[in-house]
């Protein structure tokens, strides 16, 4: 459900008054899926509805849907250099297909969006989403994938 781009630039910076500085190169970063976003089994009313699934994992389901079975938020673990920050970034939205063709959007946010590394499995963020789904919708199972981007600051 979702693609990685890790990314490790090494640093030079220059400080006025001094022959030079240079930081060390960071190490490679490694970003792994833990959990997939899954929205769970949704029966569409009449009209429009749209359901969220929290970066705490928290499902929000008003009617004119009604909402059932297991949700998550995606989660992902970073190693990478202890004590650097980093950026953390999501694709603003991905498009959910179904075997059939049929499509809809979902809008992603993620959480957090900034975190300084630390030597320990703790170094995760999730991402939730929500997504609305139109009273003709077609029934089916949908997937999609998403980018998520970590970044040295």
């Amino acid at each position: 459900m979702n693609s990685i781009r890790a990314k490790c630039a090494a640093m030079a910076i220059a400080i006025p008054g001094a022959v030079a500085a240079v930081s060390a190169p960071c190490q490679a970063q490694t970003v792994t899926k833990t959990a997939d976003l899954v929205f769970g089994k949704i029966v569409r009313g009449s009209s429009n509805g749209t359901l969220s699934v929290s970066t705490a994992g928290a499902r929000t389901c008003p009617a004119p849907l009604t909402c059932m079975g297991a949700v998550s938020a995606a989660r992902f673990t970073i190693t990478g250099t202890n004590n650097r920050d980093v950026s953390i970034s999501v694709s603003p939205s991905v498009t959910l297909t179904a075997s059939g063709g049929a499509t809809m959007t979902a809008t992603l946010t993620n959480s957090p969006t900034q975190l300084r590394l630390k030597n320990a499995s703790t170094n995760a963020f999730t991402v939730g989403g929500s997504l609305t789904i139109s009273g003709t919708q077609t029934a089916g199972s949908y997937t999609g994938t998403f980018t998520v981007t970590v970044n040295y600051l």
